[in-house]
């Protein structure tokens, strides 16, 4: 089975994989694993879910599963897991970006787009309380870390960022943020800079976990593992990830104890240090390229031209490493909204639009957003996948170092391409 994504519960004990994605009514298959032994809990059919957010939610007890889409025509529903029933509908929101349950599992906490937070009761579906920002980390050293673009607040402190902040986690003494293309930076309760790192290699970190018992954090980059002592942010451990097929971001499992990465590998966690497991799934995760081109087939049918690809080991050591896998399955891919060029072509434009100069190389061309472009590998920034519409802002639109993101990144099978 090959998951297109997949959403761990608030403490990491159990997993919702979402398959059979159709973005035409906003549903989706999800099946339920406990992360013990990855023992599947249930499917629940057709679940409204929207693509280009965190959607889903599982509660860290296992009881319940919620989803939703971005409009409110299927609104926010609730489901038993054990029975796959629906406990409750609400539409009261739209443009919800994330939906995770609160650490009591008593709430569901829904964040949208408009810069509004709600919690909802899990027993009724009703509003318990409104807060302004656009996400929230709950705190248990005190107060709850709401970040809201280039701001953080803790309480009435308020924390000026120079860049926007992604995510956020909480120890004893501090509070740590992963800024875009920023490293780490360590506040304390007061909003005093305390530490900050910048890992080589790294543009910023997509997940944080903290050992309390040891006070270090993890922090998964789509690069790498990387351990720090919360107290002064000094490296204790950095293990790198292998190259990836999938689309999907690595995952903190087991309370934070392992992380399963986008290559099906299970690390294991322990007093700072990361080792590799023996032990891996039996599921793919993401969207492989072949799953990318049958889908488009099956919307557009002759409109879209595959042509397998012919290239030897020479030719593609003349594209990035990112793209290596790209072009040693196809050589050119067409779909009514965006274009794959063949590497020869590939090559033409970048010479003849100068972007090799930026340090980026075009492989694409999307009607929505220009050409597409991946970092050469002597580009150190590293800003894997950018656009035409961002490379005078760029930042990384592929979350998994994956090409599949940048060729679906928003413009997956969307209606307004049909």
């Amino acid at each position: 089975m090959v998951y297109r994504e997949v959403f761990p519960s608030n403490n990491s004990k159990y997993l919702a994989a979402l398959n059979n994605i159709d973005t035409d009514k906003d549903i989706t298959d999800i099946t339920v694993y406990n992360t013990e032994g990855f023992s599947i809990i249930n499917t629940i059919k057709k679940v409204p879910y929207g693509i280009g957010g965190t959607r889903c939610a599982i509660s860290g007890d296992g009881k319940y599963l919620v989803g939703c889409t971005f409009n409110k025509r299927k609104g926010m529903i609730l489901y038993d897991i054990s029975t796959g029933k629906k406990v409750w509908t609400n539409k009261d929101y739209t443009k919800i970006q994330r939906l995770a349950f609160s650490k009591d599992n008593s709430s569901i906490i829904v964040c949208t787009d408009y810069g509004s937070i709600y919690y909802i009761s899990v027993e009724t579906g009703e509003t318990i309380k409104f807060i302004c920002g656009n996400k929230i980390f709950e705190n248990v050293y005190g107060e709850d870390i709401i970040l809201n673009g280039k701001t953080v607040k803790l309480g009435d402190i308020n924390i000026q960022i120079h860049k926007a902040c992604l995510i956020s986690i909480a120890t004893k003494t501090n509070v740590v943020i992963s800024l875009v293309g920023s490293g780490l930076y360590a506040y304390d309760y007061k909003g005093s800079l305390l530490w900050e790192n910048f890992p080589s290699g790294i543009l910023h970190f997509l997940k944080l976990s903290y050992d309390e018992v040891k006070d270090t954090i993890y922090g998964i980059a789509p690069e790498a593992i990387i351990s720090f002592r919360a107290s002064d942010g000094v490296v204790i451990d950095r293990f790198e990830f292998e190259a990836v097929r999938s689309g999907f971001s690595s995952l903190f499992i087991r309370e934070g104890k392992s992380v399963l990465g986008a290559d099906k590998k299970i690390y294991n966690l322990d007093n700072g240090r990361i080792t590799l497991s023996n032990e891996m799934t039996d599921f793919d995760i993401g969207v492989t390229v072949e799953s990318y081109v049958e889908k488009s087939v099956k919307c557009y049918g002759d409109e879209v031209q595959v042509e397998i690809s012919t290239y030897d080991n020479n030719m593609l050591r003349t594209v990035p490493k990112k793209l290596h896998e790209l072009y040693s399955e196809y050589r050119k891919i067409v779909v009514p909204y965006l274009e794959i060029y063949s590497i020869e072509d590939a090559m033409r434009m970048t010479k003849e639009t100068g972007v090799e100069e930026l340090g980026y190389f075009i492989f694409g061309y999307g009607e929505d957003c220009g050409y597409l472009m991946c970092a050469l590998d002597t580009n150190s920034i590293k800003e894997y996948f950018v656009t035409t519409k961002e490379i005078h802002n760029p930042i990384e639109v592929n979350r998994s170092n994956d090409i599949l993101s940048a060729l679906l990144m928003d413009i997956e099978w969307d209606n307004k391409y049909k």
